[in-house]
């Protein structure tokens, strides 16, 4: 079980460096045991609220996004998207959430924040 754990970090560092300069991992992943298996992720120029329903509704992956400058992080300004996996997290969905957030990065995501004005679905790219 504890190789299975050590996956994990290894698999979070191959996802930030070179896959794509807009990408950015906010969690310092240097230290994995401080980062409590939680990663902050964001594709810039993506709306985060947006990648977290593209991410559910094409891949069933579950990630909270989370906006600053909207209570209670109203004095921070970021947008990432918290991925926590757990013990029971297999390398082939972690490998599934790299995946997907290339799907999202090379096709796009559907704006729902658009949508709800009335406008027409957008995709960020």
């Amino acid at each position: 079980m504890a190789s299975s754990c050590s996956a994990y970090p290894l698999t979070y560092r191959n996802l930030a460096p070179g896959l794509h300069p807009r990408i950015k991992i906010l969690t310092d992943l240097s230290e994995p045991a401080q980062a409590w298996a939680v990663a902050a992720v964001d594709i810039e120029a993506t709306d985060v609220r947006d990648l977290s329903k593209f991410l559910m509704d094409k891949y069933r992956i579950i990630v909270a996004g989370l906006v600053g400058g909207a209570p209670p992080n109203q004095v921070f300004d970021y947008q990432c998207l918290r991925v926590s996996p757990n013990i029971y997290t297999t390398t082939e969905e972690i490998d599934t959430f790299v995946t997907a957030m290339e799907d999202a990065l090379n096709n796009g995501v559907p704006s729902i924040q658009a949508s709800r004005g009335g406008a027409t679905e957008e995709w960020y790219t």
